[in-house]
Formats: C-alpha cells, structure tokens, sequence
C-alpha cells in the first residue's frame, strides 16, 4: 500500500496546484480587456460575454479539481475507504461532465460563439457600430482593425451600407472608420492617429490604399479563434487524460487498502 500511497499523495498534489492554477487563470480573464474585446465580436445566444462564461467554467473546475484532491489527502491519511470511494466517484462525475461538454461544443459552436460565418458578421457589424449604447462593441472593432491592420469583415465597403453611414452617426467626411486607416501606432484604436486621413477617406480605391487597409477583418478574427479553441481542446484533453491516470491509481489503491483491510 506504501508505494502506491506515495505516488497517490504526488499525483494529488499536482492535481491541486493545477486546480489553484485553472483558478487563477480564470480570474485574470476577466481582467484581460483584449480578449474580452474580441470575443465581443463573435456572434452567440449567449447573453452575457464569452469571457465571463469562460471564467467562471475556469474558477469552477479549479475549485472541484482541489476539492477532490484535499479529500484525497485526507482519505490517504486517515486510510478511509469511504472517503477514497466518494473521491473515486467525483473523478468520474467530473470525467462524465467534462466529455459531455466538449461534445456540446462540437455540436452547438454556431450557438455559444466558437464558430464565425462572415454573413453573421457583416450583419452584426454593419448594426452595432457606431450605435449609440454599443459603445463596447464599437471599441472592441477599432481594436482589432488597428491591431490586424484590416478594415470591416470582409472590405470597407460594408461601412457604407451600416447604420453608422446610414443614420448619419459618422463624423462628416468619414467614409470608413479612422480606426480602418493606417496608424502611426498600432495601440492606438482609442484615439487614432492616421498617417493621412484624406488619402484614408478618399472614395478612389485607387487613392485610398496608401492610407487605409483594404483586407477585411474575418480571416484574421476566423484564424484567431480557432487557435484559441484548439488550445482549449489541448488543455482539456490534458485534464481528462490525468484524471484517468488519476481515477486508475485511485482504484488500484482503493483495491489494495480492502485487501489491507480485510486481512
């Protein structure tokens, strides 16, 4: 029972270290106002912000994650079967949770917003820019046209049929948004500060490439967020993986401490 005991007291002090880790992370999401941007502009059914959702799902699991492992600490000291089993069936619960989500996820990613279309987009960016109230969204466009050197969702040309241009909400002049031209900084989406505003805002393409980006946002965005999807794939596959890991030695060690108990 001793080696087993020891490799179990390991394994669950690196579950609760990286269950105080997923804590942490999702604490410092909702702090990371750059990743709230962007995931603004992905379109969901989802009411509140990707990153609240995220965060939360973060600070749960970490806490589930060193709950269990303080239990295991205590079922080991105190060799209490009972407590060994209760651990052994959280592990599985929390197995079952964990695979049924990422199924979800790879069955409704249109619907929480891990998935992008570029008509779903124009639509959603052509009605909220610009609009008093969607001052947040509009903010969170400016970022990443200044930061991905691009201009609307798919060209420019969609400014001129949203209700920025239609309802007169653009300052006069203003064909597409200062933020689309090209800066002399690339953090300043707060306060643009074009290299030319008039080679920026003139209605010859010829003319308006030297001062404004021509490619649309979408790739960028579509690239983005499939990179920040397969990572969280990667880091789940890891949990699922070490808690199998876990669960195994659990019941192997379960099995030994009736076989200890029983003599």
């Amino acid at each position: 029972m001793l080696p087993i005991k020891i490799v179990l007291y390991c394994a669950n002090f690196i579950f609760l270290v990286g269950g105080g880790c997923l804590v942490v992370f999702g604490l410092s999401v909702t702090l990371n106002d750059q990743l709230d941007n962007m995931l603004r502009l992905v379109p969901t059914i989802l009411p509140n912000s990707l990153t609240y959702y995220f965060s939360i799902s973060s600070a749960i699991i970490g806490l589930t994650v060193a709950g269990l492992a303080l239990i295991a600490f205590f079922a080991l000291a105190t060799v209490n079967k009972y407590l060994l089993a209760g651990y052994i069936f959280g592990i599985v619960v929390m197995l079952i949770v964990e695979c049924t989500a990422v199924i979800f996820l790879a069955v409704t990613p249109k619907y929480i917003g891990i998935h992008v279309d570029s008509e779903t987009l124009v639509d959603n960016w052509q009605r909220n820019y610009g609009v008093p109230g969607r001052e947040h969204y509009t903010a969170s466009v400016d970022m990443i046209q200044t930061m991905w050197d691009c201009c609307g969702v798919e060209n420019g040309l969609e400014y001129s049929t949203s209700w920025w241009s239609l309802r007169e909400l653009a300052s006069p002049g203003l064909v597409v948004p200062l933020s689309c031209c090209i800066q002399h900084s690339s953090k300043s989406y707060l306060d643009p500060q074009p290299v030319n505003v008039t080679l920026c805002q003139d209605k010859n393409p010829e003319a308006h490439t030297f001062g404004r980006h021509t490619e649309g946002c979408f790739m960028p965005l579509k690239t983005w967020l499939s990179q920040e999807v397969m990572l969280i794939l990667y880091a789940v596959a890891i949990i699922i993986l070490y808690q199998l890991l876990l669960l195994f030695l659990s019941i192997i060690g379960c099995l030994k401490l009736n076989k200890k108990l029983s003599k």
